[in-house]
């Protein structure tokens, strides 16, 4: 099977996962790729890439794998029945022009964040949830010895943005993952960041 092959089987089994537990939750690429008996990580890299690419997902990449979440590009393809093939021959540029909004800005390697969200559908009764692990996050960043002054004032207020944007009734996708990703650099945060993505399907309901 071929790599175009292999992201558009990859593609139908992160849009059934979509469909099951909501559009907004991130899958594990690497369970995805089990699926199709794939368990060369670098063969996970260059198909999720591939698609990322393509504005066909959107990524969150860690040291320790890759969450993936299907875009509005990758829904409105997927209905539209049409072949990856002929969509991965043409230049990315010029693949597709649907609003991007909610696309993941920002590469978080060096983070050794564990995002392996399955899709946790949260209520409105969780919000307090996110609360208490913004305020989490806050005393980590204070404790945190590896941290300049300048750095902590920095990271403090990607948190306290975090939490404006949270708070609205109808948070912007595209502000709560670049504050995401900026603070997906600090390793002391990994296992907050991932309650925090689990909790976002919630968060956003229907938006």
């Amino acid at each position: 099977m071929g790599l175009i092959n292999k992201a558009n089987e990859f593609l139908k089994i992160l849009n059934e996962f979509a469909a099951s537990e909501g559009y907004h939750s991130y899958a594990d690429a690497n369970k995805i790729c089990e699926k199709l008996g794939i368990n060369d990580r670098e063969q996970v890299r260059h198909i999720v890439k591939l698609l990322e690419n393509r504005g066909l997902v959107r990524a969150i990449w860690t040291c320790d794998g890759i969450s993936v979440n299907l875009s509005e590009e990758g829904v409105v393809f997927i209905e539209s029945g049409y072949g990856l093939s002929s969509v991965f021959q043409q230049d990315p540029k010029v693949t597709m022009h649907i609003d991007q909004s909610t696309t993941i800005h920002g590469n978080i390697e060096h983070s050794n964040l564990a995002v392996h969200s399955e899709g946790v559908n949260q209520g409105l009764s969780e919000t307090r949830s996110y609360i208490q692990v913004l305020d989490e996050m806050l005393q980590l960043i204070e404790n945190d010895q590896t941290l300049s002054d300048e750095e902590k004032a920095d990271n403090i207020t990607d948190v306290e943005n975090l939490r404006r944007e949270l708070s609205k009734n109808k948070p912007k996708r595209a502000n709560v993952h670049t504050y995401i990703a900026s603070l997906g650099g600090l390793a002391s945060l990994g296992s907050l960041i991932t309650q925090l993505i689990q909790l976002l399907p919630g968060l956003f309901g229907n938006n």
